[in-house]
Parts: C-alpha cells; sequence; structure tokens
C-alpha cells in the first residue's frame, strides 16, 4: 500500500514538472542560442537527479520493509 502511494506521488510530481511552462519558454529560447549537444548535456543532468530520487526512495522503502519485518 505504501509502495502504492508513493508511486503514485511520483507520477504526479514528474507530471507537475513536466507541465511548467516557464521551463519550455527558458529551454526554446536558450536552445536557439546553444549548440546541439547542450540539449543532451541537460538531459542527462535531469536523468541523474531522477536516478538520486528514485535511489532515495529505494532506500526508504528497503528501510521500511526492513523494519516491517522485525
Amino acid at each position: 500500500m505504501i509502495i502504492k502511494n508513493r508511486l503514485i506521488l511520483f507520477v504526479l510530481f514528474m507530471l507537475i514538472l513536466g507541465c511548467s511552462s516557464e521551463s519550455d519558454k527558458a529551454a526554446s529560447e536558450q536552445s536557439s542560442k546553444t549548440p546541439i549537444f547542450n540539449e543532451q548535456i541537460t538531459a542527462l543532468e535531469k536523468a541523474k537527479g531522477v536516478e538520486k530520487m528514485l535511489q532515495l526512495e529505494a532506500g526508504k522503502n528497503r528501510q521500511a520493509i526492513d523494519e516491517a519485518t522485525k
């Protein structure tokens, strides 16, 4: 139940981040002024941030499971 709630919150969080219009405007202005590789670098940095967040959540889930099984 806890994992399901966290998954739902994570999905909602990602949807909210993806819907911000300010970042879209800034990204389109920046992409017209910078080389094509900057878009890939930005995507890689975002992926690293998501990976870190997923690792933290997985650690919390493991800790909750360990506490529940004790």
